[in-house]
């Protein structure tokens, strides 16, 4: 995958990871100009097309992270989202565009066969989080309008709980 070099003047992704005086650790990911699609916008991709653009969005993520990524998933984390966009969609459509942002994040599961081809639950997981699931990852979405030509952007904050 070839990533387009960034004009001058326009924020690049960055991350940041601190850990706590009670030793969790969390993880800020800004990723410039991404906005999440609203859940209209990504029922009506077609399957490849999202299938690509997961991948690329893992890959921003990745590169955000080397060196600085967990040695073992967070077996429990909560997951702020600020979406900084000019449009403010309702909060249904929030939530469903931010399905493969989370996918991302997830621990790649073990590859299985079902009528003899292979299948892997989240390929394109960086294993930061164990699971999806409401008892493993704690989920809060804010939506923050900007003005027209605003820096339209997505921050995520990944904190490891006890």
């Amino acid at each position: 995958m070839k990533i387009p070099p960034r004009k001058p003047g326009i924020e690049q992704d960055t991350a940041t990871v601190t850990t706590t005086a009670d030793g969790r650790t969390m993880i800020r990911i800004e990723l410039a100009g991404y906005v999440t699609p609203s859940l209209n916008v990504a029922m009506r991709r077609h399957w490849a097309t999202r299938g690509e653009k997961k991948c690329s969005l893992a890959g921003r993520i990745a590169l955000q992270l080397i060196g600085k990524r967990p040695a073992k998933p967070f077996a429990r984390a909560r997951l702020t989202i600020e979406r900084y966009s000019t449009g403010s969609p309702d909060e249904e459509n929030l939530w469903g565009g931010t399905k493969d942002l989370v996918d991302c994040l997830l621990e790649p599961g073990v590859p299985y066969f079902a009528n003899g081809k292979p299948i892997v639950r989240h390929p394109n997981g960086l294993g930061i989080i164990a699971d999806d699931a409401p008892q493993v990852l704690q989920r809060k979405l804010v939506p923050v309008r900007v003005r027209r030509g605003g820096d339209q952007k997505t921050v995520l904050l990944i904190e490891e709980l006890a």
